[in-house]
């Protein structure tokens, strides 16, 4: 796991270009409120503070493979730079990418690869544990 979320962190400072790195964070976080199941191929948009992150994944051998863009939240007309992200996310674990303020978008691998949760979480809340803990 340690080295899935080193390449992550790498794939992320190097194609976050201007809109800044972000910051994989695998442990101590908050529970994701409104998460939601997302199913291979299947796209999701999700808004976290002020960031905007659209993607989807497959299954591979290393569990879910997940391919994200972030933009500014109300850039619309993608103005601005844009950042791409190649992440694997083992089964039964989970990636916290910060976003804007104390938030942070969660994604977490089903044991099998075969879903995804998507949710938003605020880091500043005191940790509690989940099933995927």
């Amino acid at each position: 796991m340690i080295r899935t979320v080193a390449l992550a962190s790498l794939s992320i400072a190097l194609l976050a270009g201007a809109a800044g790195a972000a910051e994989i964070v695998t442990n101590g976080a908050t529970d994701a409120s409104a998460s939601h199941p997302i199913r291979p191929i299947e796209a999701f948009v999700e808004v976290v503070g002020q960031d905007r992150f659209a993607g989807y994944f497959v299954t591979d051998e290393h569990g879910c493979a997940v391919t994200l863009i972030r933009t500014a939240a109300n850039d619309e007309a993608l103005a601005h730079p844009i950042a791409k992200m190649a992440l694997i996310v083992q089964p039964s674990s989970r990636i916290d990418i910060p976003a804007s303020g104390s938030q942070a978008l969660r994604i977490a691998c089903a044991s099998g690869a075969g879903e995804l949760q998507i949710g938003t979480l605020d880091r500043n809340l005191p940790p509690r544990r989940t099933l995927l803990d």
